[in-house]
């Protein structure tokens, strides 16, 4: 897998073209000209003028995935997204683990495998000594 695709709002891009350093590198490589170089082009295509609505494609490289998310925290904020930081960080992980999966697939969240409350507390299946199951938050 060279490269797996990014969908990134217009704040997001900004914020990522803001953040990555010329001097960026990994294990000595150079890494910051070739991905600014594709930030480039996003965000030609998204912010302009005025930022455009919805959200742009960037095909990034697991390096680049990374380096993304070395540029992000949880408590990033704007007016239009108090939550930005969690929103673009759960993109960058979900490519992170493409990644690290090394194309097997996740489980599918139906099967109750990767299963998550609505304020993202992970529950992990308890079985009683019936051997039915509880969920548990952990």
């Amino acid at each position: 897998m060279d490269s797996l695709p990014l969908e990134l709002t217009a704040m997001e891009v900004l914020l990522l073209t803001d953040r990555v350093q010329n001097t960026d590198r990994d294990d000595g490589r150079e890494i910051a000209k070739p991905f600014l170089l594709k930030l480039a082009s996003v965000f030609l295509e998204m912010v302009g003028e005025r930022p455009k609505e919805g959200t742009c494609t960037l095909h990034v490289t697991e390096a680049e995935a990374w380096l993304a998310r070395s540029k992000f925290n949880s408590g990033d904020r704007c007016d239009a997204d108090p939550k930005l930081g969690i929103h673009v960080l759960r993109k960058i992980y979900d490519v992170l683990l493409q990644f690290d999966a090394e194309l097997d697939q996740w489980p599918d969240a139906s099967e109750g495998d990767r299963r998550y409350t609505d304020d993202c507390v992970p529950i992990r299946e308890v079985y009683d000594e019936d051997g039915d199951t509880e969920p548990s938050h952990s």
